[in-house]
């Protein structure tokens, strides 16, 4: 607790394989485990917004999938931080030297209040 908030911190690392999966999973768990507000970071080995988080503007993962992880995140009631401070920003936190692409993984999510 910091002034008289109950907070949840979390931090997720997913496999490098079948990650949305793993991160619905953990989300969910997360949403039934949490007390007061939930402040998550983390290597999430994905992008959420393959469109702007990569270079290839793809991803190979179900934009069905994503969606749910999208709801999973608007029910703990977080926002992607530097998202919203850069709505159509490219910086990327992962280069693959195997593909030669850039991704954005890293993220931190909050709620709005916390920093508006």
């Amino acid at each position: 607790m910091i002034a008289d908030i109950q907070i949840t911190l979390a931090n997720l690392y997913p496999p490098n394989k079948s990650q949305a999966q793993w991160l619905v999973q953990m989300l969910k768990l997360l949403s039934s485990l949490k007390e007061g507000i939930v402040i998550l970071g983390g290597d999430f080995n994905l992008p959420f917004e393959p469109t702007i988080d990569s270079s290839t503007k793809r991803t190979r993962i179900s934009y069905k999938l994503l969606g749910r992880l999208q709801r999973a995140l608007n029910e703990l009631q977080v926002t992607d931080v530097w998202r919203t401070l850069n709505p159509s920003g490219l910086d990327y936190t992962f280069f693959s030297h195997t593909s030669t692409t850039f991704h954005r993984l890293d993220y931190l999510f909050c709620p709005l209040l916390i920093w508006h």
